[in-house]
Parts: C-alpha cells; structure tokens; sequence
C-alpha cells in the first residue's frame, strides 16, 4: 500500500496482482487492485476488477466497500453511494469507518465521508 500513497503505481500493481493471485481472488485484494488501477489511470482495468467483484458476490459474501472504493476512484461517487446505501450494504463484516477502509483514499464529496463514517 505505501507504493500506492507514494504514487509508484507500476510497482504497487505489480504487489497488488501477486496478492490477488496467491489470495485466490479473493475479494479483498480485488478491491485494492480495482483502486490500484484507477488511480493510476486504467480504467478499463478497473472496470474488470468490478466486474469480477460482481461475479464474486454470486458466490460468497463481498463487502460493499470493495467495490465502492474502485467506483470513487474511478470519479463515479454516485455509484459507490448506491452501493453503500443499499439494502443489507453494511451487513455483518462490512467496515465503513474511513480509518478502516481496506486503502485509504480521497473520497471525494462530503455525502462519501459522511457515510462511511455512519
């Protein structure tokens, strides 16, 4: 995480798809890759990331915020906002105090903030 707040994002990607990998997929680390790749301007990379996060919840419990902190990054608050705000979003295992998000990240807009610190 520290070469993501350093902004050396070839190395921290690198990290981050060798974690994804050796985790399995697991939601977690797809999360911080997701970030990882909006950050740093691949979006369409992002996007794929989201897409297998979606594909995930299918199978097996994935928190909200995995998927909110890559739409954020991406510049699409609103769509982190719905997902955050939806029915059961904040079930069992889901951290939404921002010191706990899995990266820290600007969030944006206050309504972001806001709701995370709820």
């Amino acid at each position: 995480m520290a070469y993501l707040e350093e902004k050396n994002y070839t190395q921290a990607i690198a990290n981050l798809e060798q974690a994804v990998q050796l985790s399995g997929e697991a939601p977690g680390p797809l999360g911080h890759l997701g970030y990882g790749y909006a950050v740093s301007g691949r979006r369409r990379d992002a996007e794929e990331v989201l897409s297998k996060l979606r594909q995930l919840s299918g199978r097996q419990r994935v928190s909200p915020l995995n998927s909110a902190i890559v739409y954020v990054s991406l510049g699409e608050t609103n769509r982190a906002l719905d997902l955050l705000e939806q029915p059961g979003g904040r079930g069992r295992g889901t951290r939404l105090a921002e010191n706990d998000t899995p990266v820290r990240f600007d969030t944006g807009t206050s309504e972001v903030s806001d709701l995370l610190k709820k």
